[in-house]
């Protein structure tokens, strides 16, 4: 079973390792968008937190929601937020 501390490390390179609960994406992920579409990675994925894809482009994101018998999300899970440890 992966850990909170496996799946919350440093991120090393957005476009194959980032961290949607990471407190810094949260509140702004634009810069890191901007970072992926700008490497010539379009569309990025992380194996945390059970993987994801993360598409960067309107033109992909529009492409992806119109086809939705290629990409379905019937066996999506939803992955809560990492519990925060106190202070």
């Amino acid at each position: 079973m992966t850990t909170v501390e496996e799946n919350s490390g440093p991120v090393t390179d957005p476009t194959s390792d980032y961290n949607i609960f990471d407190p810094e994406f949260v509140r702004d992920p634009y810069p890191t968008m901007s970072e992926i579409r700008e490497s010539k990675c379009p569309i990025a994925h992380t194996d945390r937190w059970g993987g994801s894809w993360f598409p960067t482009r309107y033109d992909d994101v529009v492409a992806i929601a119109q086809e939705h018998e290629i990409f379905t999300s019937r066996s999506i899970t939803v992955t809560a937020s990492p519990l925060r440890q106190a202070e």
